[in-house]
């Protein structure tokens, strides 16, 4: 039985590498299925973070904690709160959906993605090419992978490559909640220290 190769490295930076990776090779299946597992899971935990601090914020506001704080700033952070939470239930709707997604339904939507991308880029006759297609597919191995099973990831090159970012959607959301963390590390930064039971501040 074939070993399937560590492909967690594998970049999809360029045409070649993106249309193996949405073959049917048996290999391309599998990496598919990490990756995809792995992303929702990671953002699952980001919007579980972000709704976390979004009830810890209201329940301050509701027991009087952001009374006295300057003008504006208890308004500006609850508005804040409910808007991220309301965000990330619609993000965690979102990567529920898409992890209830089978993986031919999914390489399905990502083929059409870049023919899509490939036309307007200029090659209006592209389509996805036929031979990584179906069980054929399993004889054309992942374009840079060599004999004695070198990842592609060992390229200084690829690895610059945000290779785990597969989908424009993917891309888009971590660079949302990029942008939230950093307005959350900024509030949680102006939040007074809570004094001790010594009336110390930690």
């Amino acid at each position: 039985m074939t070993t399937i190769p560590d492909l967690s490295d594998y970049a999809v930076s360029t045409p070649e590498d993106m249309e193996w990776y949405l073959s049917d090779h048996p290999w391309a299946a599998a990496e598919r299925a990490r990756r995809r597992a792995a992303i929702c899971a990671r953002e699952l935990e980001r919007a579980a973070t972000v709704t976390g601090w979004s009830e810890r914020t209201r329940r301050a506001d509701a027991t009087g904690e952001l009374v006295d704080r300057p003008a504006g700033w208890r308004d500006s952070l609850v508005g804040l709160a409910e808007s991220m939470e309301s965000v990330a239930a619609d993000n965690q709707r979102h990567v529920r959906a898409e992890t209830a997604l089978s993986d031919a339904a999914w390489v399905a939507r990502e083929r059409r993605r870049l023919e899509t991308h490939r036309q307007a880029a200029g090659d209006r006759d592209y389509t996805y090419p036929a031979h990584l297609i179906g069980p054929g597919a399993a004889a054309y191995p992942p374009p840079d992978l060599q004999g004695d099973h070198r990842r592609a990831g060992h390229d200084p090159a690829r690895l610059r490559a945000r290779h785990d970012s597969v989908g424009e959607m993917f891309g888009q959301m971590r660079r949302a909640w990029d942008a939230g963390d950093a307005v959350i590390d900024a509030l949680e930064g102006l939040r007074p220290a809570t004094p001790t039971d010594d009336g110390a501040t930690p």
